[in-house]
């Protein structure tokens, strides 16, 4: 199983503070620089909530 396919139960056993869990339609290996406005746009959103 690959982190792009990671569930959020298995992000919870190594991180204590997930404020967001996302999945993307289009991701992988270079999902930033393949979906750049994707990920902007997943990252404005959380920065809008802290």
């Amino acid at each position: 199983m690959g982190a792009a396919s990671a569930p959020r139960s298995l992000g919870r056993e190594s991180y204590m503070d997930i404020r967001s869990f996302e999945r993307l339609a289009h991701r992988g290996h270079f999902t930033a620089w393949e979906n750049p406005r994707a990920v902007a746009s997943t990252v404005r959103k959380l920065a809008a909530t802290v």
